[in-house]
């Protein structure tokens, strides 16, 4: 009711300034208009969104072969696909699967990215292996640019798809890995809560009844389930340590600049501090001996 009220009071005390009530009306509906066209974006969005899942439900099962892959040590996985005898198809196959029971339990996942089985398919067609993170399931924070919507929990940032990746996510596939999904976030991500109107409450992966913090929260959520090996985060002032910390994850905050933030978005750009990348794992080896050396 309040715009509505609002709209009749600037009809009433327009022409005792006299201000054309037509011409004005016209820029007052204005915010009302865009307030309506992001909400039916975001309807529409978490139709395609349902949808999309839906499919993956049905193409991605956890079978017995699956549920092998997914029993290996991370460092194990990497021996197996630097080997081949495990190809990135089949372990993409079995995380997409897990992903998505955890995502139906916990809300952690935005979007799946719809070019990773290609990726992987690839990846196997290759005579050689791409690098040391060949084939190994990747899932990054919603605000990492990887050529798809990077919203940040905000309906107008819908169908804007990013038009090249981050240097970070293009670190990862330069080294081989499969980004295959990104994760839930507070709206503006400078929250410590876990939801947005988007893509609604990610939940704790022990206690639905809690948050995971945030605001990498979808991302703390789906590794701590189990639904991918190795992911990334952003944090000023404990955005990936509070959820970690909660989950019971390894995370590493490394040297300002160390990793490079272009290409992950922020909503305050002139905010006083720094957005510093941070890599969240299962074996702190993956970060140490692979990321930094590579990552210029």
């Amino acid at each position: 009711m309040y715009p509505l009220l609002r709209l009749v009071v600037y009809w009433l005390i327009l022409p005792t300034f006299g201000i054309s009530q037509e011409s004005d009306l016209r820029q007052i509906s204005l915010p009302f208009q865009e307030d309506a066209r992001i909400k039916k974006a975001i309807q529409i969005r978490q139709s395609q969104r349902s949808e999309t899942f839906r499919q993956i439900r049905q193409s991605y099962t956890l079978d017995e072969a699956a549920n092998e892959i997914l029993k290996l040590p991370a460092k194990d996985l990497i021996e197996k696909l630097q080997l081949r005898s495990l190809n990135a198809t089949q372990v993409l196959q079995a995380y997409m699967a897990k992903a998505i029971t955890v995502q139906d339990k916990f809300n952690c996942i935005t979007e799946f990215v719809p070019f990773a089985l290609e990726r992987a398919q690839n990846l196997d067609k290759l005579n050689a292996v791409r690098g040391p993170l060949h084939g190994i399931p990747v899932c990054v924070k919603d605000d990492h640019d990887v050529i798809v919507d990077t919203t940040m929990g905000l309906g107008k940032n819908l169908n804007m798809p990013a038009s090249s990746n981050s240097v970070l996510t293009q670190t990862l596939f330069d080294l081989g890995a499969v980004i295959f999904c990104k994760t839930n976030i507070p709206q503006t991500v400078f929250r410590y809560s876990s939801d947005n109107p988007i893509y609604g409450e990610t939940l704790h992966y022990r206690n639905e009844k809690l948050a995971p913090g945030g605001s990498s929260s979808g991302t703390a959520s789906l590794l701590a389930g189990g639904g991918a090996v190795f992911a990334t985060g952003t944090d000023v002032a404990g955005s990936v340590r509070i959820p970690s910390h909660f989950s019971k994850l390894c995370t590493i905050k490394p040297t300002q600049k160390r990793l490079s933030d272009k290409g992950i978005k922020q909503t305050i750009p002139k905010l006083i501090g720094v957005i510093r990348v941070e890599i969240t794992v299962k074996i702190w080896l993956l970060y140490v001996s692979i990321i930094l050396p590579c990552n210029r």
